[in-house]
C-alpha cells in the first residue's frame, strides 16, 4: 500500500541533467558546484558595489568603469542562471569570467605596465606594479580608510586571482583526464 506521501514524491519532477561525459547527475548535486557558484555571487555583488562606488565620484569614472559594470551585470545574471540549472548557466558564469580578465589584463596594461615600459625592463616593471599597487592600499590604510583599501586590493589582486581560479574549476571538466574515464589498468 503506497501512502499519499510516497505518491507525492514519486510524482515530484526531478531534473537529470548530463555533463560533458554524460553522466547523469542533479543539478547542483556536487557541493563543489555550489562553492564556485557562490564564490563567483560573492565577486559580482562586490564588484556591483565597488562601480556603485565609484559613479558616486563623476571625475573618478572611467569607461572601463562602465564596461565593469556591465560585466559585473552579467555576471551576476550568469550566477543566477547556473543557479536555477539553466543549460546555459555554467557557460555564462564562465565566458563572464574570462571577458573580465581580458578587461582587467587590458586595463593594467594600458594604465600601469604601459608608461612604465617605456623607462624600465619587464621585471623591473612588474616590481614597480606590485610596489605601486601595495603603496596605494596601505595609504588608504593608514590614512583610516579600511575599507578603501581592501577594496584596492580586492579589486586589484583578489577579484582577478578568483575568477582565473573560477576559470579553472569550470574547465576542468572539460578536460581529458578530469573523470578519470580509463580504465584501471590502462591508467597503470
Amino acid at each position: 500500500m503506497t501512502t499519499p506521501s510516497a505518491v507525492r514524491y514519486a510524482r515530484r519532477k526531478v531534473r537529470i541533467i548530463a555533463n560533458v561525459r554524460g553522466h547523469m547527475r542533479r543539478p547542483s548535486s556536487v557541493p563543489a558546484e555550489r562553492f564556485w557558484l557562490f564564490l563567483a555571487l560573492a565577486c559580482w555583488t562586490i564588484t556591483v558595489a565597488q562601480v556603485i562606488d565609484a559613479m558616486a565620484y563623476p571625475d573618478f569614472v572611467k569607461r572601463h568603469h562602465l564596461i565593469l559594470g556591465v560585466i559585473a551585470i552579467f555576471g551576476l545574471i550568469a550566477c543566477f542562471a547556473w543557479a536555477r540549472a539553466w543549460r546555459f548557466g555554467r557557460h555564462a558564469v564562465l565566458a563572464t569570467a574570462v571577458v573580465y580578465l581580458i578587461l582587467y589584463a587590458l586595463r593594467t596594461y594600458a594604465f600601469l605596465f604601459d608608461p612604465l615600459l617605456q623607462q624600465n625592463s619587464f621585471v623591473d616593471t612588474t616590481k614597480l606594479v606590485f610596489r605601486i599597487v601595495w603603496s596605494l592600499a596601505t595609504h588608504y590604510i593608514s590614512g583610516g580608510r579600511v575599507i578603501a583599501g581592501l577594496s584596492e586590493i580586492f579589486y586589484e589582486w583578489l577579484m582577478p586571482l578568483l575568477q582565473l581560479t573560477l576559470v579553472a574549476a569550470l574547465l576542468w571538466p572539460l578536460t581529458a583526464g578530469s573523470r578519470g574515464d580509463a580504465p584501471r589498468a590502462a591508467r597503470a
